[in-house]
Parts: C-alpha cells; structure tokens; sequence
C-alpha cells in the first residue's frame, strides 16, 4: 500500500493459540480491515484478500467474515449462502497442535483412501530410489557460494549491498534480464512488478527486525521462493562481474534453487534415511528441530547430523525452497520444499519428506539452499 503510517497493536486474546480455531489469523484480517478504514486506504475485498493470502492461508476467510467453501491455497473463497443451524460444544485440552503437521496428517489420511480406491497407487519419493540417479550434465555444486563479503550480506537481505541487482552502475541490464526470467514463472511478475525501486522492500525478509532469527550465520528466513529466486540471479550477475574486474574470464556459473531430485540425491545418495545415515534416530545433536530451541540456529551447529560429504543441515533448520512444483493437482501453484525445521517434529526429518507452499508466504520456518551449475 505504501502508506508510511505507524500504529501500535494490543490484542486480548480469548482464543486459545494453536487450537485450530483461526484465533491468529482472524486478529491479521481484523487488523486488515480496520487498518484499511482508519488509514482511508479505500482497498476493496479483493486487493485485502490478496494482501492477506501473504500472511497465511486461511487469513483470507475472516476477510469475507461468512460461512465458504475455501480451496487452492486459502485464496479461492466459495460463500455457503445456505444457512446451517446447530448446537456445537468446543472443548479445548490445552493441547497446543502445529497447522502444519495438522495438515501433513490430512495429507497423509487422503493418501491412504485414494490407496484403497485406486487399482495403482502413485509411488512416494521414497519409494522410487531407483530415479534418484545423478545425472552428470553439468557441474553441480549444492550449497557452494562464492567468498566475497558481499555475498554474505546479500543473503541476510539487510544492507543495501543485498540490492546490488538494482543499484550498481549495471541496473538496467541486470534489471531486464530478472524480468524476463520472472517472466517464465507464474505470478512471478504480479509478485515483483515493474519498478525497480519497490524491489527492496519486496525481497527483504518480514523477520529482519526479530532478533531470534538474526544472530550470526543463522540461515535466512521469512523469504519467498520469489525472493529467494531473485536472491539466486543477483548472486549470478555478482559472480559474473567480480571475476571480471579481478581481470579473470567472465565466469558461467549459474546459481539457483535445487531441484528435489538433486536435493534429495545430495542428501542421501539414495540409500540413507537420514543425513547422516539409518540410524540412530533424530535427537538434539544431529538437527534443530520439534521447537528444541525456539529459533533457528546458526549453520553447522549440528556437526554429527552432516551428510559424509559435509553438507550441514539438510536435516531441520529450515524448510528450503525447491526450484519444482510440488506436482499435486489440488495444488497446482505450490512449490515444494524439503529438510523439516526448527518448528516441526522428527517425522518431517527423513531425505525423502516433502512439503508444500505458496510460493508467496514468507514464514519463519522457511529458508533456501544455492545451488552452483558450472558449465
């Protein structure tokens, strides 16, 4: 909205957290649409639910404030104008339940009866090792960066050097090239626009400010998959012209997101559980996970939880921005991600766990992985 407006926020909550019952999100759709009235943006329901499916999923709903049908990624509202009357009684244990194994539960319940239906099941990924072959084309390193301190700096995406894509004396070209490739993903032009200067608010992580996720060499969080793709062309063009005023050949090294394929196969080799092998089992010195600590932690806390090739926290941490869609037709939109987080339990550990997100949240549980192609 642009609006240069501040305001301080206290809310009673009488809704228990965590207890399913859309107490946060109906707070974020309230503070939506009263903010909207008390600052005269003059914003219609459709530009508040956009806004609002960036926060979360089910935010959009308390944004209509009536009984619907919700689909898609919480985007698609349905109204029931058929009103329906009944007692219900709500009971709550003081058992707190994450909305993200609550949904992988759903998601593996669903599996199980399209099981029983059909003749043919479609094959997990762990179950098809035999795919999970690298395929030498091209030079691929997962994880590898260049050492320049500037790249440090542009992965936190705090200080103006982050923006080195649009500030440095090369904009315009670098500028039209990330264009066109966001031309090639779909909503990747709504997301980023056509004005470079509203890129940096865009791009920086909502969490900047909040201290439990900045201390030293914690990964980045709160960042799309856009921002993360946009993070991967501006370390690209970097590499490209350090090398060139170093005096060196022009570099072709192309750095972007990890495919699932590659991720897992760099995880496992295709025959580990976990990382660091079968067994033993996910416990507090191999991986962040299952709110242990409460935040992320700074990259390679977890030594014995490293893959023998010294790849560091592929196991929890943060959930990592995959380059392919999650192939689900109910979800036609969503980006797949991989490795489990500092928020979610053991069972989301294993190589072969899969998850799934709109490309445009951006939560604290959420982070990415470089991958380095030398050609």
């Amino acid at each position: 909205t642009k609006s240069k407006e501040g305001i301080r926020i206290f809310i009673e909550k009488n809704i228990p957290m965590a207890a399913g019952l859309g107490g946060g999100s109906s707070n974020a759709a309230n503070t939506l649409i009263n903010l909207n009235k008390l600052w005269g943006l003059k914003l219609n329901e459709k530009k508040l639910i956009a806004i609002a499916a960036k926060i979360g999923s089910d935010v959009p709903f308390f944004i209509r404030g009536e009984s619907a049908l919700v689909e898609g990624m919480g985007d698609k509202i349905k109204p029931l104008r058929k009103s329906i009357s009944m007692n219900v009684v709500l009971v709550n244990p003081g058992i707190k339940v994450s909305t993200t194994k609550a949904y992988g539960w759903f998601d593996k319940s669903k599996e199980k009866v399209e099981k029983k239906e059909e003749p043919k099941p479609e094959v997990k990924v762990e179950e098809k090792k035999e795919q999970l072959k690298p395929v030498v084309k091209e030079k691929v390193m997962l994880g590898e960066i260049p050492a320049e301190k500037e790249v440090k700096v542009c992965m936190e995406f705090k200080e103006n050097e982050s923006m080195l894509i649009i500030t440095d004396k090369n904009k315009l070209k670098i500028g039209n090239a990330l264009l066109e490739e966001a031309e090639k993903t779909a909503g990747f032009i709504d997301y980023l626009g056509k004005t470079p200067n509203d890129w940096p608010d865009k791009l920086r992580s909502r969490y900047d400010t909040e201290k439990r996720f900045n201390g030293e060499d914690q990964p980045i969080v709160g960042a799309t998959l856009f921002a993360a793709t946009v993070y991967c062309h501006w370390l690209t063009e970097l590499n490209r012209v350090l090398s060139v005023q170093k005096g060196k050949p022009e570099q072709k090294r192309t750095f972007r997101l990890p495919t699932e394929q590659e991720w897992e196969w760099a995880a496992s080799s295709g025959n580990r559980k976990y990382p660091w092998g079968d067994k033993p089992e996910p416990d507090k010195t191999r991986a962040n996970f299952g709110e242990e600590v409460g935040h992320t932690t700074p990259v390679g806390s977890y030594p014995e939880g490293a893959t023998p090739d010294g790849l560091m926290d592929m196991a929890g941490n943060v959930w990592e921005w995959m380059e392919n869609l999650y192939g689900q037709k109910d979800f036609p939109d969503a980006r797949a991600l991989r490795g489990g987080s500092w928020n979610n339990e053991a069972d989301n550990l294993p190589c072969s766990a899969r998850n799934r997100n709109n490309p445009n949240n951006n939560w604290n549980n959420n982070g990415f992985r470089v991958v380095c192609v030398q050609s």
